[in-house]
Order: structure tokens, then C-alpha cells, then sequence
């Protein structure tokens, strides 16, 4: 279990140098990663729905598809092959694209909720080398499996809008750009969390 209380110690010292960021870790306080208990197929299929929509928005969506199949006493990796279930999770708000999707890697992966670990041992490279081959998931989706379901610590997502807003307000401010993979390494998943605490 990280000591959660240290790495929010460590990354204030390293956050000195950019005011505003500090800030932010002050008044956020110490945040942990949640240990999540879904099933890896399912937290896919979440991370999927959360693709290019808000996060109320996909919150919403996903209670949605939870409680269909809490209702129906589903399996959501075996109900995704019946097109009667496919077609009542549509209607719930979820694209037929991003269902196209979710059936191949199902189709690819038919055992993926038994290989968790394995995936979970993975480099964070060698990783996304393997998962990307899924259509419909590039590195953010990669970036969310590993933060939220590995909990990994040390995970920076690039491609996300609401982090590269807040550098390029970072980069503006002090008219310096910092390289946070190397000041805030090996706790750039914090860093993360905190950036996304303080915009919601």
C-alpha cells in the first residue's frame, strides 16, 4: 500500500518552483488512488463510454448501463454478443461505435477478466503496445486502465484536454515551461489527480 501521506510531502517540495501548483496540492490535500473492485472487461467498457464526453456525463450513462444489467442479472462481457442488449445499451447513450467496439475486443479477449494481472504486470509501454491493437483504445484510454484500475502511480496522460489546458495556463503564467514527467517522476498519477480535482 503506497504511504500516500509521504508522496503528497514529496511532490509539494517539488512543486515549489510553480506557485500555482502548489497551491492547488495545499488545498486539495492528500489523494489517494482508489482500489477498484469492477470487472477489468467493465472498467473498459466505462472507460470507453468516457471517451470525447464529459464526466457527468458519462457517470450518468454508465449508472445507467449498471443498472440494466443489475436488473436483468447480467454479465455485461457475455450480454455485449446479444444484439437485444446491445440495442437497450445504445438507447442508455452509449454510441454504436464505441458498442463496435467493446464487441471486438471482447471478441479478441474472451478471457480478459482472467488476465487482469497479467496486463496489470505490464510495463507502461509494453502495455499500450499490446491494448492499442483494440480498436477504439489509443494512449488516454491506456493512461485511465492503468491509473484507475492498476493504480499506478506513475502514469502522465498526455492526450488529456484537461492537463494540457492547465500546463499551457502553467506555461503562460511564469512564461517557462516546466517538464513535469522529470520534476514530478515517480508520482506523476498524483499530479494528475490533483489537476483534475482542482478543474472539476
Amino acid at each position: 500500500m503506497p504511504n500516500y501521506r509521504e508522496i503528497h510531502s514529496f511532490i509539494l517540495k517539488k512543486s515549489i518552483s510553480i506557485p500555482h501548483l502548489n497551491n492547488i496540492l495545499k488545498k486539495n490535500g492528500i489523494i489517494r488512488i482508489k482500489r477498484e473492485t469492477m470487472k477489468f472487461f467493465d472498467f473498459i467498457f466505462k472507460t470507453i463510454i468516457s471517451q470525447q464526453i464529459s464526466f457527468k456525463t458519462s457517470e450518468a450513462i454508465w449508472r445507467r448501463v449498471e443498472n440494466f444489467l443489475l436488473v436483468k442479472e447480467l454479465d455485461l462481457i457475455k450480454s455485449i454478443s446479444e444484439k437485444k442488449n446491445c440495442e437497450e445499451i445504445q438507447k442508455m447513450g452509449v454510441s454504436g461505435k464505441k458498442i463496435e467496439y467493446l464487441k471486438i475486443l471482447k471478441d479478441n479477449n474472451p478471457n480478459i477478466n482472467c488476465e487482469k494481472n497479467y496486463y496489470k504486470g505490464l510495463s507502461e509501454n509494453d502495455f499500450k503496445k499490446i491494448f492499442k491493437k483494440n480498436k477504439g483504445i489509443g494512449d488516454w484510454s491506456c493512461d485511465m486502465i492503468q491509473i484507475f484500475y492498476f493504480n499506478k502511480l506513475n502514469i502522465w496522460p498526455n492526450n488529456d484536454l484537461i492537463i494540457n489546458k492547465h500546463l499551457e495556463e502553467i506555461t503562460e503564467k511564469y512564461k517557462q515551461n516546466f517538464d513535469f514527467k522529470k520534476i514530478f517522476d515517480p508520482y506523476l498519477s498524483i499530479v494528475a489527480l490533483h489537476i483534475w480535482k482542482y478543474s472539476d
